[in-house]
């Protein structure tokens, strides 16, 4: 995770069943076996595998580990233990609890609700993709650990940190798509081909970087088919780990080796099924020589330093390794993680990056080194001071044609070369000069035909250059791996007003179909729309920020902070609610509740509800507030629960039995005292119940599998009480009225993805899954994802996802501005395009679709716009910015006119060329009958001299598609 600032960086103007025979149980199996303690990160109660200790209290003071201490404190043992072997053992009993319970559903034997929900089957709503905004250009995608590249079959693959195994060709215009949705584990740390068959293919689960958000895998995959299936094949010696790297031995097929993060280094003789460990170590990866398959460098760095033998060098196959005494030590100091490559062009030369350490000092030691004696010896080339080497993320390769030639990544990238030149090539933001690529570098590969062509993967997907690294693009299409944290719907608008809050990738909502738009930046957390008005979002990101739009999320204000008393700890996913009852009333937290007064435009006061802390040692992660009585408040911090039934003081403690995490608050939709909570770990009591305001607790976990809840909601239906629970093994039901509680998987088709947030929309007729890796699933019949495309002056093609397998037809509605919705026609069942003609040019048309059949209407889809072609674009041909200082900067406005008397203008300006950048948030633009919209430009001249640019327009105009505009400056 990188902390992004949350306005656009501009130089320095802006800156995720055990049937029996007879009457019908579910058994969750059994509870947690051998733990896992884990080593390093020491606050009082835990310790986390691969991080520092932690200075201070539990949160609000650990930085770039805030993530982390929240990810695994609430699923960690008492007394600092993760159980690793635990978590694996909880996704195998949730895989055969859903296969037992799709028996019973054959048999007849599920209650009538849950056989209705296992029947569904989840339609995927993504994003594939998210449009970035703020930081760069191009599209997003979620976090990706790792890449093949397999030139002479024309494809590329993908692993996504916990969105699997993806493939693309390298056709320019095509997309990624999925290829491992329902294997034991999506978080892939490592890819690697058969040197003698390109079409077996090798997969080491469990994402291996150092985020210890993330997750632990579930051995090794192996396809013989290119990709396109995967089976797991290790006899069980690698579960519950996380494979940072896996070589298949060029001269022997048969021979493989994996290193497992803080495990060590593994042989396999037999093409990967028995294992035998050749080195215990950090393993934070290794590289074999490319001229002797017995010449081995294996990392064994620590990310927080470690002064004893962090580089290891084995001439013998891994039999016995000497420490490599690198420049990089001396007395006193320490580095950090350590990545290896060596050169294909002369396996003589091995470069080495070393990053700096967590803990302690390297004395400037870390940085870029080079060996000339295959890995014996090294000589520093690049010090700390120049490159950004860290923790993350440190990947580096050399030219295929050039051994000292390097590119090495970790917050940016960069070119290097023996003789000592450096070329920072990407920025993580905006910057005019330098090419903008998402942040935190995780694997570089060269294509072995051109050096001037290589792929990188980074925390936002995957990124290309063509020439050297003097211009990159993202090559996400069709990637679908975002990690949401939270997400919001309102409950009758269709799919309308859905957003969401993701790792990395900001807060953003659907714009076209699977496309989506980022519209908060940074991280994104838990958001609410207004019950009252659903164009009205309220959306967070991190250190209780708060934003406020008007129109559905696509553009937010940030409201006023919130008065968090100094020493308040802040959780690291920002807490919201909003009052069933009163849209304008919302609540956010630190330490304390505050209560937020809207007036649903542009602004918020904020007073707390408390006078003291609520918890001494916890900061709030939920709140709920009851819908038939909005002075009835609960929240929960940690294993805490309080509750005020007057608004504010006094809040009074109901801490359910146990000690584990609360996650989800849920309050009865027609008693105020009767919640439901959520909770994490793996001792079992997910689910508890109380029905007089917390004095007495239920444990109504009952069959369910042991695996950590992350939320629940409730549906009042009739004479059900309607449960769902999002799991980090997928979605669970229960009817909470029904004499015994009885849990049951839903729906089919889901991938095999923690689920973190669930939503109800159509008045809870629809669920939306928001997961941790392969963004939002819907569950419930109707179109999904529609677009719109303006194909010319008078035609709009339509285009959908059709998830209604009895529907007899589909009917189109469609209206103009300021207009409402009218029937147009209808289409065949099954259908998913349609193509409206006889339009008006320049005139925006928004449509809905929905399907029909016996059970009567479905609900609506998704409204989707657009404006057919027309209008008349006049545009400045050059824009002079005259001579500015060097290091400085100066903006220009360029106006663009509709000349046109009767019809609209879309417009879509993109990227300028050279050192100019495009400092207007909005890049789509209508601009209405003889009307104008100005952008803002500006030039920030890294060099001297005169530096040429190029703005493109892209327009409705049928006679003036595009536009180039000349930017001309001076710099001096």
């Amino acid at each position: 995770m990188t902390t992004r600032q949350n306005l656009r960086p501009f130089g320095a103007l802006l800156l995720v069943l055990c049937l029996a025979t007879g009457p019908l149980e579910l058994s969750a199996g059994g509870r947690p076996g051998g733990a896992h303690r884990l080593a390093g990160m020491a606050p009082p109660r835990l310790a986390f595998e691969g991080l520092p200790p932690v200075i201070g209290a539990r949160t609000g003071d650990r930085g770039d580990f805030e993530r982390e201490y929240w990810y695994w404190y609430q699923r960690s043992l008492p007394g600092g233990v993760f159980p690793r072997e635990a978590e694996y053992a909880a996704r195998l009993r949730a895989t055969a609890f859903a296969a037992r319970a799709r028996r019973a559903l054959a048999d007849g034997r599920l209650p009538r609700a849950a056989a209705r929900l296992l029947s569904s089957r989840w339609t995927e709503l993504g994003p594939r993709g998210v449009v970035a905004w703020g930081y760069g250009t191009g599209i997003s995608a979620g976090r990706a650990s790792c890449l093949l590249l397999q030139k002479e079959l024309n494809r590329i693959l993908l692993g996504g940190a916990a969105g699997g195994i993806w493939k693309r060709a390298l056709t320019p215009g095509t997309e990624f798509t999925p290829q491992s949705d329902y294997a034991d584990s999506l978080a892939i740390g490592s890819l690697a081909a058969d040197p003698h068959d390109p079409q077996v293919l090798y997969a080491g689960t469990g994402e291996a970087g150092l985020y210890i958000g993330s997750f632990n895998g579930a051995g090794l995959l192996r396809s013989t088919d290119g990709g396109d299936s995967w089976q797991r094949i290790d006899n069980g010696s690698l579960s519950a780990r996380k494979i940072s790297q896996v070589w298949v031995d060029p001269t022997n097929s048969s021979r493989l080796l994996v290193s497992v993060l803080y495990d060590g280094l593994y042989e396999s003789l037999d093409g990967g099924i028995h294992w035998v460990k050749r080195l215990a170590g950090a393993a934070m990866g290794f590289a074999v020589s490319p001229a002797d398959r017995h010449r081995i460098l294996f990392s064994n760095s620590e990310p927080w330093g470690d002064p004893n033998a962090d580089l290891l060098l084995s001439t013998d196959g891994g039999r016995t390794f000497t420490p490599v005494n690198g420049p990089w030590r001396g007395p006193g100091t320490t580095v950090g993680r350590i990545s290896v490559a060596f050169a294909p062009s002369d396996p003589r030369v091995v470069w080495a990056s070393v990053a700096p350490p967590l803990l302690g000092t390297d004395a400037e030691r870390a940085g870029i080194y080079r060996s000339t004696d295959g890995g014996a010896s090294f000589s520093p080339v690049f010090s700390r001071s120049h490159v950004d080497t860290n923790w993350r993320g440190n990947p580096i390769a050399v030219s295929p044609v050039a051994p000292d030639v390097i590119y090495f990544g970790g917050l940016n990238l960069y070119r290097g070369t023996a003789a000592g030149q450096l070329t920072q090539l990407t920025n993580w933001y905006a910057t005019p000069g330098v090419s903008f690529v998402h942040a935190d570098q995780h694997a570089i590969v060269f294509d072995p035909d051109n050096p001037d062509s290589i792929y990188v993967a980074n925390d936002g997907g995957l990124y290309a250059t063509t020439d050297g690294g003097a211009t990159w693009s993202d090559r996400n299409a069709g990637l679908g791996t975002i990690q949401f944290y939270a997400g919001c719907v309102g409950t009758g608008n269709g799919l309308n007003s859905l957003f969401g809050g993701t790792q990395d990738n900001g807060s953003a909502r659907p714009t076209n179909g699977r496309e989506w738009t980022e519209t908060i930046g940074g991280d994104g957390f838990q958001c609410a729309v207004d019950p009252q008005a659903d164009y009205i979002i309220y959306g967070t990101s991190y250190d209780a920020t708060y934003y406020l739009s008007t129109d559905a999320g696509f553009s937010f204000v940030a409201l006023a902070p919130v008065p968090i008393l100094l020493g308040e700890q802040r959780p690291f996913r920002t807490p919201l609610a909003i009052d069933p009852g009163d849209g304008a009333r919302i609540y956010g937290g630190a330490q304390r509740v505050y209560r937020g007064t809207s007036n649903r435009i542009n602004a918020a006061v904020w007073t707390p509800t408390s006078a003291g802390l609520l918890f001494p040692d916890e900061p709030v992660y939920r709140i709920a507030v009851a819908r038939t009585d909005g002075n009835c408040l609960y929240a929960s911090g940690g294993p805490h629960l309080a509750r005020t039934t007057t608004g504010g003081d006094p809040w009074t403690a109901i801490d359910p039995p146990g000690s584990q995490f609360i996650t989800g608050v849920a309050v009865h939709p027609a008693a105020a005292n009767s919640i439901v909570c959520s909770r994490s770990g793996y001792v079992g009591g997910q689910v508890v119940r109380t029905l007089d305001g917390g004095r007495t607790w239920t444990d109504i976990t009952a069959n369910l599998p042991n695996v950590p809840a992350n939320n629940v909601v409730l549906r009042a239906a009739g004479s059900r009480l309607d449960t769902y629970l999002a799991t980090d093994t997928g979605v669970y039901y229960a009817d909470l009225n029904a004499p015994t509680i009885f849990w049951s998987p839903v729906g089919a088709g889901l991938p095999n993805m923690p689920v973190f947030d669930l939503l109800l929309a159509d008045a809870g007729n629809r669920i939306v899954a928001v997961t941790h890796g392969r963004g939002m699933w819907l569950l419930g019949r109707g179109p999904v994802n529609l677009s719109a495309l303006a194909v010319s002056r008078s035609a709009i093609q339509l285009s959908w996802t059709d998830n209604d397998a009895d529907e007899t037809g589909l009917r189109i509605e469609r209206k103009t501005t300021g207009g409402s919705f009218s029937e147009m026609g209808g289409v065949d069942p099954n259908i998913s395009t349609f193509i409206n003609t006889a339009l008006i040019p320049g005139t925006t048309y928004t449509y809905r679709v929905r399907s029909t059949g016996p059970g009567g209407d479905s609900f609506y889809s998704n409204e989707a716009s657009a404006t057919t072609h027309g209008g008349r674009l006049r545009v400045a041909r050059r824009v002079n910015f005259g001579a500015v200082r060097v290091g400085d900067f100066r903006t220009r406005s360029l106006l663009i006119r509709n000349l046109s008397k009767a019809e609209s203008l879309m417009v879509t300006v993109t990227d300028p060329t050279g050192p100019y950048a495009l400092a207007t948030r909005t890049r789509f633009l209508l601009i209405p009958p003889h009307g104008r919209r100005a952008v803002t430009l500006g030039f920030f001249p890294r060099e001297q001299g005169r530096r040429p640019g190029i703005l493109t327009i892209h327009s409705g105009d049928p006679s003036r598609s595009t536009a180039s505009v000349a930017l001309v400056g001076t710099g001096r």
